[in-house]
């Protein structure tokens, strides 16, 4: 055990003193962690589709820009 981390020490106390808890509250406390799961998830869900526009975004100015150079190069 002396070689554990102390956060992993600390997982360990805290998971001990879950399991010793009643029933009704490892469900109490199961669903408020499923809760803030979901909230997590959605969350990052709204970044990705925000990333993903701004990527769209981006390739799309970096192929107009592409287009130009090219037209560039043939008028020369």
């Amino acid at each position: 055990r002396s070689t554990l981390s102390s956060s992993s020490a600390a997982s360990d106390v805290y998971k001990r003193q879950i399991l010793n808890l009643p029933t009704q509250k490892k469900r109490l406390l199961l669903s408020k962690l499923m809760l803030r799961t979901k909230k997590v998830f959605k969350l990052l869900q709204k970044n990705i589709k925000h990333i993903v526009i701004k990527l769209d975004e981006m390739q799309k100015s970096l192929m107009l820009k592409l287009e130009i150079k090219v037209k560039l190069k043939k008028m020369l």
